[in-house]
C-alpha cells in the first residue's frame, strides 16, 4: 500500500495500485513507477495525485511525483506516475554566487584568484543551506581547490561535481544524507547461475581499454603570474622611494621655512631697537632745538633787542622740520612692526600648510608601504603556488602508468584535460580515476531469493553496494558488486528482483589470480576456490572454499529437486 502526500499535507492511503517498480541505484536518485486507480477505496486519496504530491512507501522513503498521465477504461480511471525520491528536491535550488565569486582584493585587480580550498563538509553546507535537508560524513575526505565556488543546480553539483571530486557513496533517508567512502558490505552474497539466479545476461565493454594516461591541467597561478607580481612589487617599491623623495625634499622645505622665519625673529630685538633708537633720537634734537631757541631768544630779551624775524622763522622751522621728522620715524615704525607681524603671520601659515602637506605624504607613504608589503607578500604567496604546483609556464602535465600494463602492454588513453586539479600532485591522483583498466563488465539477472531457506539466508544479503561472488556456469568465480536493483513491489505475478552487477572496484589482482588458478586445473570440472587474501562471511568462504560443483550441488543449494 502507498500513502500519498499533497501539497497542502494532506494524507491518505492509495489502495489496490498496480505492481511497483522500485529502483535504486548506486550513488543515484532512486525511482518508483506504478499505476493508481480511483477504486472506490481511494474516493479522498485519488483527487490528491497532483504535481508534486509525495508517495510514501512502506518503508518509509517519500517519492515525489514528477511525471503522470492518466487514462481511462469506462469509469474507472488510472494515473502513470513515475516519481523521484525527494532527495531529487535538491534539484529546486540554484546556486549562484555572483557576489561570492573569487575576485581579487579591491585595488589589487594585477593579482590572480587563489582559486576556494574547501572540504567535503564545506561543500555540503554550502548546497544544503537552506533546504530541509541534513547530512553526516563517515570519513575524512581531505580538502579539493576549486577554482571557484562551484555554481548550478545542487543535485547537479551533488552528484557530478562532489561525488567524482572527493570519491565517495551516499545513502539518502529521505532528507538525510549518509555519506561513506564506500557503502554496502563485502563478500555478502553467492550467486550460481541457473541456480538462485537466472536470465543473466552479460555484457562486457573493452572499447576503452587503456594502461596508460596522460593529462594535463591548469596551476592557479601561472609563470607570467609570478612575473606579474614581481614587476608589480619593483613597482610599487618605486612608489615608495619616489614618495620618500617627496617627503625628504619637503622636510627640506620645512626647515628653510623655519629657519628664514628664525632669522627673521633673531634680527627682529636688534632692528627695532635701532628704529626705536633713531625716534628717540629725533626727539632729543627737537628738545636740543627747542632749549637753543629759548636760549637765544632769551640772549636777545637780555640785551634789549628784538629778535631777528627770519632767524626766528628759520629756526622755527628746524624744530618743526626736527617734529616732523619724529612723527615720520614713529609712523614708519607703526608700519615696519605691522609689517613684521604679518609676514610673521604668513610664514606661519606657510609653514602649516607645509607641515600639513607633509603629514599628506606621510599618509600616502604609509599606504604605499602598506601596499608595497601585501604585493611582496602576494608574489611570495603566487611564487610558493606556482612552485607547489609543480607547473612549467602555464600548464602542468603529469602521466601514469597502471600495473596491468605489464598484462595488457601499454595502451594509450586519450589525453586527459583535468579542470579541476590545479596542481602536479592532484594531477597524479585524478589521472588513475580516468583511466579503464581493466575491463567493464555488467551483469543484468533475476534473483530468487529464498526465505524459506535459513542457510541461504544467511550467506545472501543482496542490497545496493553489497559485494559477493558470482559463478558462472564455467565453474568461474566472478567478484562483483550490487550497482542497481530493481524490486517490484505488489506483483500479483512474483516479479523477480532485478539486479545489475559492476566489477568490484580495484579487484583486478584477484581476477587475475582467478583466472591463473582456472587456468592451472582446466582438466577439473569442479572449478575454483575463493583466493585466500579475500575476508569476509565466513558463511560465503565455507561455502566456496568446499564448493565442487555439480547440478546435484546446485540443486541443494537453491533448494530444488
Amino acid at each position: 500500500m502507498l500513502t500519498i502526500h499533497d501539497l497542502k499535507d494532506n494524507v491518505a492511503p492509495l489502495i489496490g495500485n498496480g505492481e511497483i517498480a522500485y529502483d535504486r541505484k548506486l550513488n543515484a536518485v532512486d525511482q518508483i513507477t506504478t499505476t493508481l486507480y480511483n477504486w472506490p477505496e481511494n474516493k479522498l486519496s485519488y483527487p490528491m495525485i497532483t504535481e508534486r504530491a509525495i508517495l510514501e512507501l512502506p518503508n518509509g522513503q517519500l517519492f515525489r511525483i514528477l511525471t503522470r498521465s492518466e487514462s481511462s477504461l469506462g469509469e474507472l480511471k488510472a494515473w502513470d506516475v513515475t516519481a523521484l525520491h525527494v532527495l531529487h528536491d535538491l534539484n529546486d535550488k540554484l546556486l549562484h554566487n555572483k557576489d561570492k565569486k573569487n575576485k581579487p582584493d579591491e585595488g589589487d585587480e594585477d593579482e590572480e584568484p587563489q582559486g576556494v580550498t574547501l572540504t567535503l563538509d564545506d561543500c555540503m553546507a554550502y548546497i544544503t543551506d537552506g533546504t530541509k535537508f541534513t547530512y553526516d560524513i563517515d570519513g575524512d575526505f581531505g580538502t579539493h581547490t576549486f577554482a571557484d565556488m562551484p555554481e548550478g543546480k545542487a543535485l547537479d553539483i551533488f552528484l557530478n561535481t562532489l561525488i567524482p571530486t572527493y570519491q565517495f557513496e551516499f545513502i539518502a533517508d529521505n532528507y538525510h544524507i549518509h555519506i561513506q567512502r564506500q557503502i554496502g558490505s563485502e563478500n555478502a552474497f553467492v550467486f550460481v547461475d541457473n541456480g538462485n539466479i537466472s536470465a543473466i545476461k552479460a555484457q562486457y565493454d573493452d572499447t576503452n581499454l587503456a594502461t596508460h594516461i596522460m593529462g594535463e591541467c591548469k596551476p592557479l597561478v601561472t609563470e607570467d603570474d609570478v612575473t606579474s607580481a614581481e614587476k608589480a612589487v619593483e613597482d610599487a617599491k618605486k612608489s615608495v622611494d619616489s614618495s620618500q623623495t617627496t617627503i625628504d625634499n619637503q622636510k627640506k622645505t620645512i626647515a628653510n621655512t623655519q629657519a628664514a622665519q628664525k632669522k627673521k625673529d633673531d634680527a627682529y630685538p636688534a632692528s627695532l631697537a635701532k628704529k626705536q633708537k633713531a625716534i628717540a633720537d629725533a626727539k632729543q634734537r627737537v628738545v636740543d632745538l627747542q632749549k637753543a631757541l629759548a636760549k637765544w631768544q632769551a640772549d636777545y630779551a637780555a640785551k634789549g633787542k628784538p629778535v631777528p624775524a627770519d632767524t626766528l622763522k628759520n629756526k622755527q622751522q628746524t624744530i618743526a622740520n626736527a617734529q616732523k621728522s619724529v612723527t615720520t620715524l614713529t609712523n614708519s615704525l607703526a608700519t615696519w612692526q605691522k609689517n613684521q607681524a604679518t609676514a610673521s603671520e604668513k610664514s606661519k601659515e606657510t609653514l602649516k600648510k607645509q607641515q600639513d602637506k607633509l603629514a599628506e605624504y606621510n599618509t600616502k607613504q604609509a599606504e604605499l608601504q602598506k601596499k608595497y608589503a601585501d604585493k611582496q607578500a602576494k608574489y611570495e604567496k603566487n611564487k610558493q603556488v606556482y612552485t607547489d604546483s609543480g607547473a612549467d609556464g602555464d600548464v602542468i602535465t603529469a602521466e601514469y602508468t597502471s600495473p596491468n600494463a605489464s598484462i595488457y602492454s601499454v595502451i594509450d588513453a586519450d589525453y586527459f584535460v583535468d579542470d579541476d586539479a590545479h596542481t602536479k600532485s592532484a594531477l597524479q591522483q585524478d589521472l588513475p580515476l580516468h583511466l579503464q583498466d581493466t575491463p567493464k563488465m555488467s551483469l543484468t539477472l533475476e534473483y530468487h531469493e529464498f526465505a524459506d531457506n535459513a542457510t541461504i539466508r544467511s550467506i545472501d544479503d543482496v542490497e545496493v553496494g553489497n559485494s559477493g561472488w558470482i559463478r558462472d556456469r564455467f565453474d568461474i568465480d566472478i567478484s562483483s558488486r550490487v550497482v542497481e536493483m530493481i524490486t517490484y513491489l505488489d506483483s500479483p505475478g512474483g516479479h523477480e528482483p532485478e539486479l545489475t552487477f559492476g566489477n568490484v572496484i580495484g579487484d583486478f589482482a584477484t581476477t587475475m589470480a582467478h583466472l591463473s588458478n582456472v587456468s592451472s586445473s582446466l582438466a577439473n570440472a569442479g572449478g575454483t576456490a575463493m583466493p585466500g587474501e579475500v575476508q569476509g562471511n565466513a558463511a560465503v568462504l565455507n561455502f566456496f572454499q568446499n564448493a565442487s560443483w555439480t547440478k546435484e550441488d546446485v540443486s541443494d543449494y537453491v533448494g530444488r529437486s
